[in-house]
């Protein structure tokens, strides 16, 4: 069996099985772009190899829009001119920069490439970001058919864990209640990363596992162990970090004020992760 490579992952998408049915974790995923327009979101590193110690993982492509993801045309509503100017050829991945730096300054991602310079320059550690899933939604479906997309990309999840070999993963996440008013867990990327590495107290509250002793400043960021070799850190979506605490003053903590995420103050608690994961490693 030869070693996965990330790149599996894009051959897959692309479709190495019957035409237009995608191969492996691919196959059959409603979430996957027929057309090749709509490529995934996935693997990008800072070393020469995949292989690092911090893996960053979101939830999926597209930032805010909407319900939180990104929905992009679905196949037939692509015009054939379309199709014919943005098509994927088989050997895009290899074509695509995988620096993860450019791909932060030159892509929506809001991970300030500062974040990773720390963590490489002051802590020489490589980086790797991912997603849980991998695509975009390209239909208007929710609920069942999305969490059938993930679980098919959770797949993938792992063989990339494994190529990666991180010591620690970042599981970025939305700061939002973890229950529905009728009791039922919301499906959060935190809520789903507890429940894939086998750490049974899942979180009811994604901001109170981030900073879970708001009387105890050394509380925020904690890590927690897995049932595999690395340990996770949680953390609020990389779009709303700064908001993590909404009155920092009465913590003693290192922020002038938390609140709106353009007034630059973000740097700050991105520093404390840092330091956060440089104790852990």
């Amino acid at each position: 069996m030869t070693e996965f490579h990330p790149r599996e992952i894009g051959l897959n998408w692309h479709g190495e099985g019957p035409e237009g049915e995608g191969y492996s974790h691919c196959r059959g995923c409603e979430h996957r772009d027929g057309d090749l327009c709509s490529s995934p979101v996935y693997g990008y590193w800072t070393g020469e190899s995949p292989q690092a110690e911090v893996m960053l993982l979101g939830e999926a492509p597209g930032g805010n829009s909407g319900n939180g993801r990104q929905t992009v045309d679905s196949s037939d509503q692509y015009n054939c001119e379309y199709v014919e100017n943005n098509q994927k050829e088989r050997d895009w991945f290899e074509n695509e920069e995988r620096n993860l730096k450019h791909k932060l300054r030159d892509s929506d991602i809001q991970i300030p490439v500062t974040f990773i310079e720390k963590i490489r320059k002051n802590h020489n550690y490589d980086v790797y970001f991912t997603n849980v899933k991998k695509c975009n939604d390209v239909d208007e479906g929710q609920g069942e058919e999305y969490d059938k997309a993930r679980e098919k990309c959770r797949n993938y999840l792992f063989d990339e864990i494994e190529q990666v070999k991180p010591e620690l993963i970042v599981v970025f996440s939305s700061s939002v209640d973890g229950l529905m008013p009728d009791g039922i867990k919301k499906n959060t990327n935190l809520h789903q990363a507890f429940y894939y590495f086998g750490i049974k107290d899942i979180p009811t509250n994604v901001t109170d596992v981030v900073f879970p002793n708001k009387d105890n400043s050394d509380s925020l960021f904690p890590a927690y162990d897995t049932e595999y070799s690395f340990k996770i850190i949680p953390c609020t979506h990389f779009t709303r970090i700064a908001g993590t605490l909404n009155s920092p003053e009465e913590y003693d903590l290192p922020y002038d004020e938390i609140g709106d995420e353009t007034d630059g103050r973000q740097e700050s608690v991105y520093t404390e992760l840092a330091n956060s994961i440089r104790e852990v490693l």
